[in-house]
């Protein structure tokens, strides 16, 4: 009678510091700060195309949309392909801190779109990766489509239509 009480106490106390680590990991993958990024037009008023420079505005811009629990405070974001770096994002600071379930936009200029479509005609690739280095020091990492780019290096090739 006594070892069955001493055996269903040592298991009731395993069970309790498993639960508890159990809640202790869900709540630290639960406070992990998680972006997602999503390339598309803005909304903005903006010149003709001909009267642009490469410091004016394009007519594309990322949104950064908080989908973690936890606010994070950006200093900048860089999209890569294949460990190339293509564009290098300098947020405004009303950009840089986004709420949860918030997002915030980074309007891409002209020189961004000439770069970012260079690389994609260069080597036709459909999504590039995105990594958003915080304040705090840790980075945050993500992929960006970029369908249209995509699409008009291949128009630009001449590959549409064609079969393999």
């Amino acid at each position: 009678m006594d070892s069955n009480i001493l055996i269903s106490g040592i298991f009731g106390l395993v069970g309790v510091l498993l639960g508890w680590g159990l809640n202790q990991l869900t709540r630290f993958f639960d406070n992990k700060p998680q972006l997602a990024f999503v390339l598309t037009y803005s909304k903005e008023k903006l010149e003709k195309e001909s009267l642009r420079t490469k410091t004016s505005l394009s007519e594309y811009e990322i949104e950064i949309v908080n989908i973690g629990k936890v606010t994070v405070i950006l200093e900048n974001i860089y999209l890569y392909h294949k460990g190339h770096l293509l564009i290098h994002c300098v947020l405004e600071d009303e950009q840089k801190k986004i709420l949860p379930y918030d997002s915030k936009y980074y309007q891409m200029i002209q020189q961004d779109k000439t770069s970012l479509q260079w690389h994609c005609n260069k080597e036709l690739f459909r999504s590039c990766e995105v990594i958003a280095s915080c304040y705090d020091g840790k980075t945050i990492k993500g992929q960006l489509d970029l369908h249209e780019f995509y699409g008009r290096a291949i128009m630009n090739r001449g590959l549409l239509g064609r079969r393999k």
